[in-house]
Order: structure tokens, then sequence, then C-alpha cells
């Protein structure tokens, strides 16, 4: 009945940066900023710990990285759980911005 976990089921598309608490970029939907847990090409995940209503359509939002850069996105929701909402992005985040992100924590 039940079969073994499969380890090459739990791989994703994209690789996916995650996200110290303290060194996290600012996801700005609608006036409000959240704190993103974590990126990927495809895909956000943030905090909306107030339970902030979310679009229910395609929308546009910024993603602030530091001082460094802002990038517009484009997504929708895809899920809502307790404190976290998960995004799938229809205009995404460029693999260089992934690429330098993951490369900042592995140097300290």
């Amino acid at each position: 009945m039940g079969q073994p976990s499969d380890p090459d089921s739990q791989r994703r598309d994209h690789f996916r940066v995650v996200f110290p608490e303290n060194k996290c970029p600012r996801l700005l939907i609608g006036g409000i900023f959240y704190s993103v847990i974590d990126i990927s090409e495809s895909g956000i995940r943030f905090r909306n710990p107030l339970h902030h209503k979310m679009p229910q359509d395609l929308f546009s939002a910024n993603l602030h990285f530091g001082e460094k850069e802002i990038v517009k996105i484009v997504a929708n929701v895809v899920r809502i759980e307790k404190d976290q909402v998960a995004l799938h992005l229809v205009r995404g985040i460029p693999y260089k911005i992934i690429l330098r992100e993951q490369m900042e924590f592995m140097k300290k």
C-alpha cells in the first residue's frame, strides 16, 4: 500500500533561497511590507502574521532586497497557511539575483 518516500519526489524545478529572519527581503503589496521567508525563480513565501487580506487575482508587487535592488513581480496567491502566504510568480525574480543572494549566505 504505502511506498517509501522517494527523495527525488521532493525536488523542485527551481533553486530556493531560504532567508534568516534578520536578513530577509521585504515584499511590498498594497502599501504593506511583508518579511520574505524564501524565494525561487517561480515563487515567494512570506509571513503574514496579521492575516491581511490578499489579492484574489494577478497583482503586481515590489520585492526589496535591502538597499541593493527592487524587483517588480507579478504573482497570484497559491496557498495561505497559518501566518504564511505562497505566491506563484508570473513575472519572477531573475536567476542572477537568486544566485547573488545565495552566494552572500555562503560567504558567512
